[in-house]
């Protein structure tokens, strides 16, 4: 309504995607993107199930007031090839950016407050090379699958993290990856982590937390390799 003043906390559910088409042979102009544009002005702090399954979308700009993106969000935008996280982002939901099959960067440098990547929040996202954590000083938890089937990633790096949980199959399938690097801040690590890949140093901080009961790890996950 004209001239009264509203505010969302979050936005949920599926936006149009499209004007309507010109007739037979012709291409709807996209309109999706102007929904993230409209969330700057209106604060968002939760985005959830936005942009599920959008065929055409290429880029995201997000509001720095985001605090969540939910379950789902973006999972299945195969065209999407760059993600710039928010500054203010705590948790990526289950299957946030899952199947976003052209995805090769994730920009992480602003998340100084995100604490948890939930599962399969990157899971099949093939053509993600590099995933870069210096700046996420705060990362407690990654969930089941985050980053399974990233054939690219050849380097994960969590020594500057507070990472404290690795759950199952977090980064199975990834056939690139060479080196894993662990905080001392590690507890629980879960099935299908490649003993192989770990640096000895990582090996040493393990070896550490498990003489001081400090440390859970699977059975299944030293057996690897």
């Amino acid at each position: 309504k004209e001239g009264v003043q509203m505010k969302f906390d979050a936005v949920v559910g599926n936006p149009p995607y499209q004007e309507m088409t010109g007739g037979y042979g012709t291409q709807a102009k996209p309109i999706y993107n102007l929904f993230i544009d409209m969330s700057k002005a209106i604060n968002l702090t939760d985005v959830n199930q936005l942009f599920y399954g959008c065929g055409n979308l290429r880029t995201i700009k997000f509001s720095n007031s985001i605090k969540k993106i939910d379950s789902f969000s973006f999972d299945y935008c195969v065209t999407l090839d760059n993600v710039v996280l928010p500054e203010k982002l705590e948790v990526i939901g289950d299957y946030a950016f899952a199947a976003c099959t052209n995805l090769k960067s994730i920009d992480f440098t602003k998340c100084s407050l995100l604490t948890t990547i939930g599962g399969g929040a990157f899971g099949s996202c093939s053509n993600l090379s590099s995933v870069d954590f210096s700046k996420c000083k705060s990362l407690l938890s990654i969930g089941n699958g985050a980053l399974s089937k990233c054939n690219k990633i050849t380097v994960l790096d969590f020594f500057a993290t507070s990472l404290e949980t690795i759950n199952n199959n977090a980064f199975s399938d990834c056939s690139a990856i060479k080196t894993i690097n662990f905080p001392s801040t590690l507890k629980t690590i879960g099935t299908s982590v490649d003993m192989e890949k770990l640096t000895e140093d990582d090996l040493n901080k393990i070896m550490t937390n498990l003489q001081n009961n400090k440390f859970v790890v699977s059975v299944m996950s030293l057996l690897m390799g």
